[in-house]
């Protein structure tokens, strides 16, 4: 495969979609026999194979981006994971500066690779997590995703797209979302906000978190937080221009900061729920080189700024809010007993 190129469209990259290499087709097929249907129900073999292979691509993509803008590189997971392609991912790739050591790098992918290999459902432990935080290795997840009609609102030729087209989609990416699955639900026909889910915790795992609303919610998001993977990012195919946008990413702590839960649209995410932050609250990708809260790793620095993580105080006293739920209106907001005034926690 040669060189990727990209140029700018507001504040997305973009380039022509490339082709997979003999090799990288061959691993997508061999994905795409292993993978399970989890929430997109009843998908035939093609579709995980198309699928597959777009997930495959947007790592080819993001790769390259990081290489050039970010001055980082990319170790993607299906490179050297052990486990045969039989069990679920618990990250897409790792990111490293170029000048770590490749004794260093090794031993992080060994480490993640071998523990994955030894869970059945694929997945690694916060303690992990937390090593190859100190290690220098940043857990990333890449989704992707392929345009549809309201992200070509404003475009104005139907086949090939001007650079005025390119920043008209760019800027339309920035109205979706980034998304997580929470970490004690991934589905469900009754929870469909932040509230519900953390009431759903509080109710089935009570006894793991301390009493209070201030001290769950700031547990829950610590929890959260821990096993979340460090960056996660969305790269957009528009398969009618050929080509890929990558609007950007956003890191774990964004998430739980101001937690939103929502469904996501669309018959084939069926009960799915995540938590969402908007693609338009997210960073460009060439800051992620540069980004300290995921090379100067401070975990309790981090922890302060998540939902109930900080003393928050009322703008019109200064007395020191806390955090109250509504049953009624299904939302958590803050509540300063001083002037008896009422805030919203989002």
């Amino acid at each position: 495969m040669g060189e990727i190129h990209f140029w700018r469209a507001g504040r997305a990259w973009v380039c022509e979609i490339p082709r997979l290499s003999p090799e990288e087709r061959e691993v997508a097929e061999e994905t795409a026999r292993h993978t399970k249907n989890t929430w997109q129900k009843n998908r035939d073999f093609p579709e995980i194979l198309k699928n597959t292979v777009q997930g495959k691509l947007a790592e080819v993509v993001f790769e390259a981006c990081l290489e050039q803008a970010a001055g980082t590189c990319l170790s993607v997971y299906d490179r050297f994971r052990t486990d045969g392609m039989k069990h679920h991912a618990p990250v897409d790739a790792l990111i490293f500066q170029k000048s770590t050591a490749e004794e260093v790098r090794l031993d992080c992918e060994k480490r993640l690779a071998g523990e994955a290999a030894e869970n059945e459902f694929g997945t690694i432990s916060p303690d992990l997590r937390k090593y190859l935080s100190s290690r220098g290795a940043v857990t990333v997840e890449i989704k992707s995703s392929a345009l549809k009609g309201p992200d070509f609102e404003g475009v104005e030729d139907a086949g090939r797209r001007t650079l005025r087209d390119c920043s008209v989609i760019a800027e339309n990416i920035r109205k979706r979302d980034f998304f997580v699955y929470p970490h004690f639900l991934r589905s469900s026909g009754e929870i469909g906000s932040f509230y519900q889910y953390a009431e759903y915790v509080r109710e089935t795992r009570g006894e793991q978190f301390p009493p209070g609303n201030r001290s769950f919610l700031r547990r829950l998001m610590e929890v959260e937080y821990d096993n979340a993977c460090d960056v996660y990012t969305r790269l957009y195919f528009d398969y009618g221009g050929g080509h890929v946008y990558i609007p950007g990413y956003i890191s774990r702590e964004d998430f739980f900061a101001r937690p939103r839960i929502e469904k996501m649209p669309g018959a084939k995410s069926g009960q799915a729920v995540y938590y969402m932050r908007s693609i338009g609250d997210g960073f460009p990708v060439e800051e992620i080189g540069g980004d300290d809260r995921l090379w100067n790793h401070d975990r309790q620095a981090a922890y302060a700024r998540l939902f109930g993580g900080r003393d928050v105080f009322c703008p019109r006293c200064g007395g020191k809010l806390q955090i109250c739920g509504s049953r009624k209106l299904q939302q958590y907001y803050y509540r300063c007993f001083a002037c008896g005034k009422n805030f919203s926690a989002e």
